[in-house]
């Protein structure tokens, strides 16, 4: 038998989600691509505003990809790609990896004319034990040009 304990730490959440909900519009807006803000072309970056960027506090940043253009769509179990910063941090030794990060490059090639969706992970930390807050944004979805 093992067991595990794990303390509950308050003041990341005490920053982050006041911090969020204070410019939660603001934050939805700028994400690119969207329903609003749907591609002209290839689709290279996926961008979004982050908390540092409108003087709330640091975070780091997670996102997930997949293909589908609602909710009932999108599968977690299948990613076409996701910005798994855990385990790029666990690899890399990197203690900044996805600190304030606002846009990725997927290493991936999204086909012309199919819809994708994404979600954003706001968190404490990069590594999954030290992690204490997820805020996990609303899911954006666009389609690719043909």
């Amino acid at each position: 038998m093992s067991s595990r304990s794990r303390v509950q730490r308050q003041g990341p959440t005490g920053r982050i989600v006041p911090a969020y909900l204070e410019h939660r519009a603001g934050i939805l807006d700028a994400f690119t691509p969207s329903r609003t803000a749907e591609p002209a072309g290839d689709v290279e970056r996926i961008s979004r505003r982050t908390l540092d960027g409108v003087g709330g506090p640091d975070a780091y940043y997670v996102c997930r990809l997949a293909e589908g253009g609602t909710l009932r769509e999108f599968d977690t179990q299948r990613l076409v790609w996701w910005d798994n910063v855990y385990l790029d941090a666990v690899r890399s030794g990197e203690p900044t990896t996805g600190l304030n990060r606002g846009e990725v490059t997927p290493p991936v090639s999204l086909e012309p004319g199919k819809s994708y969706g994404y979600f954003v992970e706001i968190t404490d930390g990069n590594v999954q034990g030290d992690a204490t807050i997820c805020v996990f944004q609303p899911h954006q979805f666009f389609t690719v040009p043909a």
